[in-house]
């Protein structure tokens, strides 16, 4: 088996390790030494690389608590062996703290993921619901998180109103908020409120949580019981470590205090919407690449745990690491990420789409120069002011008012633009700054992968829309663009399944199943076109195969009671 390794986009948080382990590959017990792990997957050095194993196989890691489907995403010859990466097929899954509830977030929001992230410690059992990568509710069976319990612990509401309402809501049925709003005690407006501090509330108690287990169930649509509301990833992150009062726990889980950070040089994680205060800013400020976490400290406004803290709230973001390259120009980024933001009203709201609008129709038009304002012979510095600048104005995690879907995506598609421009322009500074070339003309346009997401994402807006026409356009260019995404199959297929056109669906959930065996989901709406076309024993085939993934999986579940009624 020979497989080049590809470009590493690192879409969940990677954590370094060295340990020698015995794993189990397709039933073969295999020494290995582990050099790095994260929810998705697993890096290792193994001599003897089993030949012929097939391309989905049983994986067993004990000290890692792995065991699932695998297949192998990259394979790199070395003198001590073979270096290989192999990528979970399973559900995303994983105790704690081995594997800590920030990097679900972040990689479930840079892969646009919709569905529920369950965690249950003990007889306690918390709800994450993501849509497209964004936080927009969560639920709790803890009693002390209930609305009604919150609300009074805080002085919101007095015992007697609490009283009062939940009598209304035993006698009515109506939720307590609701009951709330009719006896007079909250106004329509803070039961907004309530409800956005009730969810909030509950992640962020999830973030000092020392054992557990985490599963990500993916759903095309969120519950129908579900509130919509949308909650910046980083903010949720930042604000949840920082209400941890435990600092041993911090201790544990920070880097050496002789550890130096840096920032990261990933845009998307670089210019998060995270709300800092004046204090918290000066403390951004000292970091620089090369103080140690212990210079830090005492040099903060902060005493020792609250410096702790802000530090291992920014690290789990990830808009600081520990990358000691020194690719990033700290003052400029300092220059952004310190400045305060100014508020937005309406008509300045309005500008700014008018402008993303704008932007968004010219950018490829305008070029990597045009789109960050440059000029051609423009310097290495003027093109990092540039882009650190735009690149925080357009940074969608900024901007989850806008409520419009068309406007998020094309704010993705911007921002990613950006990134690219900045990503090719500095390499051609850096070339043209050495006296190898003085190349000056851009770049060719955005690769066929490329362009194949953006239709993707735009036609996943459009089928939320329900412009089922323009959705089957869309995901079926992005299919044809790039055949070996399962993704963009399944929800091609959905598209035409809601054009009835059953049989072209069909064809496309069997695709995005062949490239991806083990997704429950596929296999459940296989079932559910099958059911529609009448072929009651392929549709129970599929429904069953579908628990066999994820016993719990509602889809299946609710496909099997309508085969026996």
């Amino acid at each position: 088996m020979s497989r080049e390794r590809s470009a590493d986009k690192r879409i969940f948080p990677r954590h370094s390790i060295d340990l020698d382990t015995e794993l189990i590959i397709a039933g073969k017990k295999i020494m290995a030494k582990l050099t790095d792990f994260s929810v998705s997957g697993v890096g290792l050095i193994i001599r003897e690389f089993p030949d012929n194993i097939p391309e989905e196989f049983d994986l067993t890691i004990n000290e890692l608590k792995v065991e699932t489907k695998a297949k192998v995403a990259w394979l790199q010859e070395m003198f001590s062996g073979k270096r290989v990466g192999l990528q979970k097929s399973g559900p995303l899954k994983g105790p704690i703290p081995r594997y800590p509830l920030p990097d679900f977030l972040i990689g479930l929001q840079r892969m646009g993921k919709t569905g529920m992230l369950q965690i249950t410690t003990g007889p306690y059992t918390k709800n994450i619901f993501v849509k497209q990568g964004d936080v927009i509710f969560s639920s709790s069976n803890q009693e002390q998180e209930r609305m009604a319990d919150m609300l009074r612990d805080i002085g919101k509401i007095s015992p007697e109103q609490y009283d009062e309402a939940t009598e209304l809501m035993k006698a009515s049925g109506k939720r307590f908020g609701t009951a709330l709003v009719e006896l007079g005690h909250l106004s329509p407006t803070d039961l907004v409120w309530a409800v956005r501090f009730q969810v909030e509330k509950i992640i962020q108690n999830l973030f000092g949580l020392e054992s557990g287990n985490v599963i990500f169930k993916e759903e095309s649509d969120p519950r129908e019981e579900v509130i919509t509301l949308k909650f910046s990833t980083g903010n949720l992150i930042y604000r949840g470590i920082k209400s941890i009062d435990n600092i041993d726990f911090i201790k544990q889980n920070m880097p050496p205090l002789d550890a130096a950070f840096n920032f990261s040089s990933i845009p998307i994680a670089l210019f998060q919407d995270i709300s800092l205060e004046d204090d918290e800013r000066k403390l951004l400020n000292l970091v620089d690449g090369t103080k140690s976490i212990k210079d830090i400290i005492a040099a903060s406004p902060f005493n020792e745990k609250e410096t702790l803290k802000t530090l291992f709230a920014l690290y789990n973001t990830r808009l600081l690491n520990l990358d000691d390259r020194r690719t990033i120009d700290s003052d400029l980024v300092k220059e952004q990420l310190c400045e305060k933001p100014e508020p937005q009203d309406a008509e300045a709201a309005e500008a700014f789409v008018a402008k993303i609008e704008t932007l968004y129709r010219d950018h490829v038009r305008l070029g990597y120069h045009g789109v960050l304002g440059l000029q051609k012979d423009a310097s290495i510095d003027d093109i990092k002011k540039a882009y650190y600048k735009a690149a925080k104005e357009y940074h969608p995690d900024r901007h989850l008012h806008f409520q419009s879907k068309s406007i998020k995506h094309k704010l993705n598609v911007i921002f990613a633009y950006i990134s690219e421009a900045y990503a090719v322009l500095s390499r051609q500074g850096s070339i043209t700054l050495s006296g190898i070339s003085d190349r000056t003309e851009e770049p060719e346009p955005p690769d066929q992968k490329k362009t194949a997401r953006m239709k993707f994402n735009e036609g996943r807006d459009h089928l939320e829309d329900r412009d089922i026409e323009q959705a089957v356009t869309l995901l079926g260019q992005a299919a044809y663009l790039d055949n070996a995404i399962p993704e963009y199959h399944y929800f091609y297929g959905i598209a035409l399944f809601k054009d009835k056109r059953l049989k072209d669906a069909e064809q496309s959930l069997r695709k995005a199943i062949d490239l991806e065996p083990s997704n429950a989901v596929y296999t459940a709406d296989l079932g559910h076109i099958y059911l529609k076309l009448g072929f009651k024993t392929r549709a129970k085939n599929s429904f069953e195969k579908a628990l066999k993934h994820d016993a719990s999986n509602k889809r299946a579940l609710k496909g099997l009671e309508a085969l026996k009624g």
